[in-house]
């Protein structure tokens, strides 16, 4: 009599597996070439598979972190259909080198409910950028340098 009581565990257990477990309608993946130098426009691509049985939107913002800009800021828009791959990308560049963390907000009608997703991949810029050397009247190109002949002029 002791065992009846696993009874109702092994019921709840089928019903599980006969319904079916709850599947996940998007899935999502994100790409960062990585790494880049600063001032260097790379890509962000973030790969989108729907798994429902419709069409549906999805928003993708980006969310960029300090040091880290892009030359299309704000959302796009994408329609999914079942079953299809869907690339999103967008333009970023480093403004400073470092290891940054690169973030692509999801959002999604499921069934008339908005779901979100958050991916997240690592950017490394690497070196500076140089400016550009200025003429100026005399032949002086860079700040501080002396002009032939060892005669300094007043800065």
């Amino acid at each position: 009599m002791k065992h009846l009581g696993l009874l109702p565990i092994i019921l709840l257990l089928g019903t599980g597996f006969i319904s079916g477990m709850a599947a996940a309608e998007l899935t999502a993946s994100q790409q960062v070439p990585s790494p880049a130098a600063v001032g260097e426009t790379v890509m962000v691509t973030v790969l989108l598979t729907y798994n429902g049985a419709n069409s549906t939107l999805a928003v993708i913002t980006p969310s960029l972190p300090s040091g880290v800009v892009s030359d299309a800021p704000g959302s796009q828009t994408t329609e999914l259909y079942p079953g299809a791959l869907a690339p999103v990308s967008y333009p970023i560049r480093a403004e400073q080198s470092g290891t940054y963390w690169i973030v692509s907000q999801i959002a999604y009608d499921e069934n008339g409910i908005w779901r979100r997703l958050r991916l997240e991949s690592p950017f490394t810029a690497t070196g500076g950028v140089r400016p550009e050397p200025q003429s100026v009247p005399g032949g002086i190109s860079t700040p501080g340098q002396q002009p032939p002949g060892g005669i300094s002029t007043p800065g």
